[in-house]
């Protein structure tokens, strides 16, 4: 180290010291006063908020169990009356059913019909009976209709509709799946009556069992609708009601096409839907007058009331509730079983409560009232304290604020991995700050810092020239700055930068400066070259674009890929590369894709500088940097020899290895899509099957190459007759096919077959030999033949054979001719 000015550096530390306590370190005099009062004050705050607090949360709890009490008593008291309101209406239709089914439906004059319609299958007698019975009744109905009773239907045993007055249409319909009170009246022969959902209406219905000469001869149902219970019985000056039926049950048991007309979701639970032929609001003429606001603030209540309601509602609870905005109401719920023994509906029931809305708004005076009494208080007792604690309080402020700009520090030190140190040079002191004791791998404070200590840390390589750089700044008084290499407490190798200055420069008594930890970014670095090697080196093309498609970068293998020079791809749009194939997506679509999922993998054509479109596998991702910029990469792959032995497998597959015909697997192909395109626009499509006779003699006789010349010398002359349209097929051995793509009429596939005849029956020399063959060809037409490759391939197979059959007579007939 270089010599220092012992007194300079002595006078140079004093003020330095003194600079520091003046700015941060209270007075000894003044602290102790200064605590004293804030605790004081704090105590005295505390004691009257805690007893202000106690006593004002005892108010308003006995404010709260009072309108508690108040709210369970009115809703108890509405839900009773809504249970009394519902066995009075039950009562009354029961009451009303009976009478009218002992007055006027147990009576031969009714059964003797129905008995006669159960005993016979007569559909025209049971027309006729069905006019008896609609006869015998006519004035009975319209009175039950002015009773509110919405279905008066009778029916067969085995639940079977026989008349409905409502419907008299519709009948024959079993309604044994539908309706258990049927299914019930029809197992235990007695009445049955209760709530129930059916695939038009629900209603409360009672059903009666016939009898004919004590023989169960079918049933008689009367539906009352819940319209018909408001109309009738409810207190409409006492609320307004809708009845919630489970969606479930409407779903399990309705006609799927009506239940949208006669049900609308219900806004207090989506496992219910509201019967809009009972409702109230979709009903203003029954609507009560007091009542008309509710309709259109009924959706805003049943908002408030649905995250309170649902799980009661899922367990069938009867209960109410009471809701304050905008008018205070108290809703009844009140649960009903169907016939079959589960819960189906609930009856909802909406009532003005004034008197919870005038005491809701007391208790709220009440709390408001006694609050302002106790927030006054308060005010007072603190104001008595601001004097006295006014300097205290400015005192705190200080020391706070120093304290959050020194946390401050230590956070930014934190994120950006920055210390700071000091060395004081007169009495060797060195201070670190937190994070520079992270950064060598120690806790704050675990060991005591010094310069020997820092240097022992420097990597060997590097401590000669982070010790040179440090005295280096002690005797010129130049700020130094170098980067180097330390271990860690765990032995691990660190890279980090660090400055430091002399102060003052003239004779310094004191060095500072900072260090941060490099490491990631080293990293960072050393990955990105690794990165840009594999690039450079791989055998796949890649390119780099921006977010709009212009090409930033590509490696060797690309333009190899390609042909054309780095220079001249840059800023060029990628998409110009890219050749449009038919039927295929085409370019423009595949960035479409690629911006909005972000990856594509496919295969392209892509051009090359010499315009040779070649087949690419290709790979696009997105990449998006921290400040939102977007990249794209491509990887691209040569496919050109996969897409040769491709082809030359599929040609394999289908077509004749000796004639290179088309085989059977690709004609059908063909004629699926001719009868296809045939169908669509009213063509005919002709198909010759052919048989070569004479065939087996020419093998036999001339060896298998004879015969191979004579099968491809037919393969070619086929193919000069027919047109390009058509198709020539070798289905094996010595048959072939012909395929005629949209013939005009049954006289062009003659001619066809006329051409065919002559050019086959001439000799085919092989080695100077005559080779003959006759062909033997079945003709078959769509549509007239078949409307599928199969059933055209089989019609002609028969007409061949046929043909062949008739060959074979002919040439006994001449031989039998020639002996005579």
């Amino acid at each position: 180290m270089v010599p220092f000015n012992d007194e300079l550096c002595s006078a140079f530390g004093n003020h330095e010291r003194s600079r520091t306590e003046f700015a941060v370190a209270p007075s000894g005099r003044d602290s102790l006063p200064i605590q004293e009062s804030i605790a004081r004050r704090n105590a005295r705050h505390w004691v009257t908020l805690v007893l202000g607090l106690v006593g004002y949360g005892l108010l308003v709890l006995s404010f709260w169990q009072g309108y508690r009490e108040l709210e369970h008593t009115t809703t108890q008291k509405a839900l009773s009356h809504l249970h009394a309101e519902y066995e009075a209406w039950a009562d009354w239709q029961g009451l009303l059913a009976d009478q009218i089914y002992e007055d006027r439906l147990q009576r031969d004059q009714v059964t003797d019909i129905l008995a006669e319609a159960a005993n016979t299958t007569d559909t025209k007698r049971h027309s006729l009976l069905r006019e008896r019975l609609s006869h015998a009744l006519e004035d009975l109905y319209p009175r039950l209709q002015e009773k509110g009773v919405r279905q008066f239907h009778f029916h067969l045993p085995g639940a079977v509709s026989f008349l409905r007055f409502h419907r008299p249409d519709r009948f024959g319909d079993s309604l044994w799946d539908v309706r258990p009170s049927l299914r019930l009246v029809n197992e235990r022969k007695v009445p049955i009556s209760g709530f129930e959902e059916g695939r038009l209406f629900n209603g409360f219905r009672h059903v009666y069992p016939l009898f004919h000469d004590g023989e169960f001869v079918g049933s008689v149902e009367v539906s009352f609708s819940f319209r018909a219970v408001l109309d009738h019985h409810s207190e409409l000056d006492h609320g307004l009601y809708r009845l919630l039926v489970d969606r479930a049950l409407v779903r399990k048991r309705g006609w799927q096409e009506q239940t949208s007309k006669n049900y609308l979701a219900s806004g207090l639970n989506s496992q219910f839907e509201v019967d809009l032929y009972a409702d109230l609001v979709s009903l203003p003429d029954l609507t009560p007058p007091e009542y008309a606001w509710l309709v259109d603030s009924l959706p805003a209540y049943d908002q408030q009331l649905a995250s309170r309601v649902q799980a009661r509602m899922a367990e069938w609870e009867a209960f109410a509730l009471t809701v304050g905005q905008p008018r205070p109401l108290v809703v009844s719920f009140l649960p009903i079983q169907t016939i079959g023994g589960e819960w189906g509906a609930y009856i909802v029931r909406y009532e003005q409560a004034p008197g919870m809305g005038r005491e809701w708004g007391y208790l709220w005076f009440k709390i408001l009232f006694t609050g302002v009494l106790l927030l006054v208080a308060i005010v007072l007792v603190v104001n008595l304290d601001r004097r006295e604690t006014r300097f205290a309080r400015e005192r705190e402020a200080l020391l706070a604020s120093l304290q959050e700009r020194e946390q401050s520090l230590k956070e930014a030190q934190q994120l950006a991995h920055v210390g700071n140190w000091e060395f004081r040079l007169p009495s060797g002191q060195v201070q670190w700050s937190d994070e520079i004791y992270r950064i060598f791998g120690y806790e704050p404070g675990e060991i005591t810092p010094s310069y020997e200590r820092f240097l022992e840390a420097v990597h060997p390589a590097d401590r000669e020239r982070v010790r040179a750089a440090i005295e280096g700044a002690l005797t010129s008084g130049i700020p130094y700055n170098v980067e180097h290499r330390i271990y860690r407490k765990n032995g691990r190798v660190r890279y980090i930068q660090s400055r430091g200055q002399a102060e003052p420069k003239t004779s310094p008594c004191r060095l500072y400066g900072t260090v941060q930890d490099l490491t990631a970014r080293r990293k960072a670095e050393e990955e990105r070259r690794q990165a840009a090697a594999i690039i450079e080196s791989t055998h796949e093309g890649i390119m780099v674009t921006d977010e709009n498609g212009l090409i930033l970068r590509v490696n060797p293998a690309f333009t190899d890929l390609t042909g054309y020079a780095p220079d001249e791809l840059i800023d060029r749009p990628a998409s110009s590369l890219c050749v449009d194939q038919p039927g295929e997506l085409r370019c423009e679509d595949i960035w479409k894709e690629l911006e909005r999922d972000g990856a594509w993998e496919g295969e392209i054509w892509q051009k090359r500088r010499s315009g040779e479109p070649l087949p690419m596998r290709v790979s696009l991702t997105s990449l998006s940097s921290e400040w939102g910029a977007t990249h794209y990469v491509g990887v691209l792959t040569d496919i050109s020899s996969f897409k040769a032995r491709e082809a030359a497998m599929w040609r394999s597959a289908h077509h004749d290895a000796l004639t290179g015909l088309p085989n059977r697997v690709l004609l059908r192909e063909r004629m699926s899509r001719a009868i296809k395109e045939a169908r669509r626009h009213g063509d005919l499509v002709g198909l010759l099957y052919i048989d070569l006779d004479e065939f087996k003699p020419v093998n036999d006789t001339w060896g298998h190459d004879a015969g191979d010349y004579l099968l491809s010398e037919v393969a070619n002359r086929m193919q000069g007759v027919m047109r390009e349209t058509d198709t020539v097929s070798r289905l094996g051995g010595d048959e072939f096919a012909v395929l005629i793509a949209r013939p005009t009429t049954d006289d062009d596939v003659q001619t066809v077959v006329m051409k065919l005849r002559d050019e086959l029956g001439r000799a085919v020399v092989w080695r100077g030999h005559d080779l003959k063959i006759k062909p033997s060809i079945g003709v078959a037409l769509y549509p007239d033949d078949g409307e599928t490759a199969e059933e055209l391939l089989k019609v002609a197979d028969r007409a061949m054979y046929e043909e062949k059959r008739r060959h074979k007579q002919a040439e006994e007939s001449g031989a039998s001719e020639t002996r005579r």
